[in-house]
């Protein structure tokens, strides 16, 4: 069984996060929206999944750290 990542949801216009989530698995179980979408798009196969846009929760910690 591989490491869990935590997910963030984010508008896809804006960027901002909406919500942060310990896995993909919750992150799809609590939107309606099948885990495989939410990788697709986190692997950059896909924009959005569920009218949402997906990043692991590195994401934002990068951006952070380069904005300081």
């Amino acid at each position: 069984m591989g490491k869990r990542k935590s997910v963030i949801k984010l508008r896809p216009d804006t960027w901002e996060t909406m919500e942060t989530y310990s896995s993909i698995t919750e992150a799809g179980r609590r939107n309606y929206i099948s885990p495989q979408a939410i990788s697709m798009c986190l692997s950059g196969k896909h924009d959005t999944a569920g009218g949402y846009a997906w990043r692991y929760s590195s994401y934002n910690d990068d951006k952070r750290s380069k904005s300081k």
